[in-house]
């Protein structure tokens, strides 16, 4: 999945090109694999933004499949409470 990755970036004091996840995209990342207290203050520490709160649902919500889902689910409900609880009940 390339969601999220901006490819042939320039990164200060590093020569050559990268590819460099973006925010949300390195959260996601964190949490498929299980670096949950990394990623904790996901909301409001690294994305700090209400706009962003439904894709990132989407997303998370495609981890299902994962064998750490329901840890990621409770991160995920820790995180953002009841708004969390609502999108997995629509």
């Amino acid at each position: 999945m390339n969601y999220g990755i901006e490819k042939n970036r320039t990164i200060p004091f590093h020569r050559g090109k990268y590819n460099v996840a973006n925010h949300i995209r390195a959260l996601l990342d964190l949490l498929a694999e299980g670096k949950y207290s990394i990623a904790q203050g996901m909301k409001e520490d690294y994305i700090c933004n209400d706009i962003y709160t439904e894709e990132i649902f989407q997303k998370v919500s495609l981890m299902q499949e994962l064998d750490n889902w329901p840890n990621i689910d409770r991160f995920m409900e820790k995180e953002y409470g009841i708004e969390w609880t609502e999108f997995n009940l629509s």
